[in-house]
């Protein structure tokens, strides 16, 4: 019997988002405890800092804005992304995560001189494609940890339920 393409990458996005959604399962199965209240809703990162987290979801938020479909928020990217990074991502790979998370409110610092939660939403989006821009450019090292980032969000997101239901139709 053989299988679609449609039907060929359906099944294999619902292998894939089983596989990204272990990490996501084990967190729930071992934060049961008293959800705390904080500016991320209810839930308490595992592996990064609750500013940390803050800024890793206003930074997707502006790499995938919410549409006429769901952006990055709304697929709690962020949440994902913590989870990965506390039980898949070797200790060096997470410090590189961090490090370009610690680049893009150096950036936005330099540029703008306040952190990039405190910028408007425009101001925003120029910096990140500014980086993005620069990211591109830069052939040199392939380790550059805001193109970690980058490509960290975006295959999250891809990998969603919210962006395989409502983007990609599967």
């Amino acid at each position: 019997m053989s299988l679609s393409r449609r039907e060929a990458l359906h099944q294999s996005g619902w292998i894939l988002a089983g596989v990204l959604s272990a990490g996501s399962i084990a967190s729930l199965v071992t934060g049961c405890g008293q959800p705390t209240t904080s500016s991320l809703g209810y839930w308490t990162p595992a592996a990064l800092s609750p500013d940390q987290a803050n800024l890793l979801a206003e930074l997707a938020g502006t790499i995938i804005p919410k549409t006429d479909t769901a952006g990055a928020k709304d697929a709690k990217v962020h949440e994902t992304i913590d989870d990965t990074l506390h039980l898949i991502v070797a200790d060096d790979e997470k410090q590189r995560f961090l490090a370009g998370l610690e680049m893009v409110d150096a950036e936005s610092q330099k540029q703008f001189g306040k952190k990039f939660i405190a910028l408007s939403a425009g101001d925003r989006e120029a910096l990140v494609q500014s980086m993005a821009d620069a990211a591109k450019q830069d052939t040199s090292d392939a380790s550059d940890p805001f193109k970690m980032v980058y490509q960290m969000v975006l295959f999250t997101y891809c990998t969603s339920e919210v962006a395989c239901k409502e983007v990609f139709k599967i």
